[in-house]
Parts: structure tokens; sequence; C-alpha cells
């Protein structure tokens, strides 16, 4: 089903807003030689949707004794909640259950996602290039492929281009990208990985590789001729951790409390 072939993108998608768009990136340069023990752990965040109460959420994580996520709580005031649970049962090989799911991730020998069930990543130097899958409804002779590209510039995400193709139905083919600015605040190494824009919203850090150096201050999205344009701000703590995210177009935040 499609919704199992895109878990890897939205299996945490209640905990970033995923339903409207994803925002931030990752950790610093410097904490990507960091073991998973070094890094700041987040305990809690909250999204306050300017617009849309109901995308309003509280999500808590929980940690092993080697620091590494076993369970993701989501609710929200409507009395949703969203429960998962991941666990680790070899080095190359993480098991997460949600609901009636069962999902299994074949990692490499960095701790980055190889593949997941029709899902291929690729990678470059440790850096995020591809995500592909392809989705096929028997029934009715369609195959659906998926494509994300990266290009990154100074440790940076500079692009991302999504493209959408159907071998019987190219009127449903579809493309844009995504063009990322950056300021000078830098991603302080946390546990919780904010993006690579539609990649991954807020996975555990390093299941998508090398994070990007800075934070987003701007993204602009091209659909044809249509453009939007997002910016950001943060807030950081005496030691330089992101404790608030703001979306300003979108009139998003995200507080982010750490153990």
């Amino acid at each position: 089903m499609l919704k199992n072939k895109l878990k890897l993108r939205n299996v945490v998608a209640i905990a970033i807003c995923l339903a409207v768009t994803t925002f931030f990136s990752g950790c610093d340069s410097y904490s990507d030689e960091m073991p998973i023990s070094s890094v700041k752990l987040v305990s809690r965040i909250d999204c306050n949707d300017g617009y849309y109460d109901y995308y309003d959420y509280t999500t808590k994580y929980e940690y092993d004794a080697q620091n590494r996520i076993i369970k993701i709580l989501t609710t929200n005031d409507y009395g949703g909640i969203d429960t998962l649970i991941i666990t680790y049962p070899s080095a190359n090989r993480i098991v997460m259950y949600q609901k009636n799911n069962i999902d299994t991730l074949t990692m490499n020998s960095d701790g980055s996602v190889a593949s997941f069930n029709s899902s291929i990543l690729t990678y470059n130097n440790g850096h995020l290039q591809t995500i592909e899958w392809s989705l096929e409804t028997v029934d009715l002779g369609i195959i659906e492929t998926y494509i994300e590209t990266r290009i990154w510039e100074n440790g940076n995400i500079k692009t991302l281009t999504i493209d959408r193709k159907y071998n019987t139905q190219s009127w449903h083919n579809s493309s844009h990208t995504e063009n990322f600015e950056y300021g000078s605040t830098l991603n302080k190494p946390i546990s919780i990985d904010f993006g690579f824009s539609e990649g991954s919203g807020g996975l555990p850090r390093g299941w998508f590789g090398k994070s990007t150096i800075n934070l987003p201050s701007k993204k602009i999205i091209k659909y044809d001729t249509d453009v939007y344009t997002t910016t950001y701000r943060y807030e950081i703590d005496a030691e330089g951790y992101v404790t608030k995210m703001y979306d300003e177009v979108n009139k998003r935040i995200l507080s982010i409390q750490y153990k």
C-alpha cells in the first residue's frame, strides 16, 4: 500500500507537521562524527500552528540506555494518540511498530538507512543524495515512480527536486524543486533530525546520513510557474541549542525541550 511505501518519510509525520510541510534540517557538521551518546536528547516537542489548531500537537520521546529513541508518543487536543515503538534487533536492522504496521529498515554500516520496503536510498560521502521507490497497482497496471534528488553545497542542502511519474497516466506526472538559503545559525547536535525537507521529518539523528551545517533561513518552492517562499528564524539557549523554530510565513512554531 502507498501508506507503507511512504512510512519512511512520514513515520513521525504528526510530530513535525508533515501534513503541511516539513521545515528544518539536521545537526551541524562537527556532530557527524559524534556518537549518539554525545548529542543532546530531545524530550518533548510542541507544535503550534497559527492557522489550523488541529495541526497542534505534543510529542514526547523515550530513550534506552544507549540514548537511542525507543518510543515516540504524539497527542493532540482532539484526543488523537499516535505511538511509535522502535527496536534495534541487530546492527543493520531496525524494526518499527505503529498501530497495525510492522516495518523494517535495513541500515548501512554508518547507521544510515539503506532501504525501506521498496525505497532505495543513495549517499555521497555520507550525504543523502536520492530516495527512490516504485508502487504498482496490479489490477490497474499503473506503476508510480517517486524520486527525490538533493544537491549539496558547502555542507548544506542547496536544492531538493521531487519527481513523480506514472507509466500509463502521464497527465498525473509532477515535479517541483525546493531551494534553500542559510543564515549563520548552526545546528547543534541533538537527537532529532528536523529535515531534509520532505525526506525525513523528525526522525532519529543519523538515519539519513550527515546533516546540514546550518539551519535554513529561507525555502523557495517552485511548481512550474508558481513560487512559494517560507522564511525561518530561531531562538537558542545559552549553549547554542535551538529551543524554538518559527516558520514565519505559515505561522508555525516548534518549541523544543531537552532532557
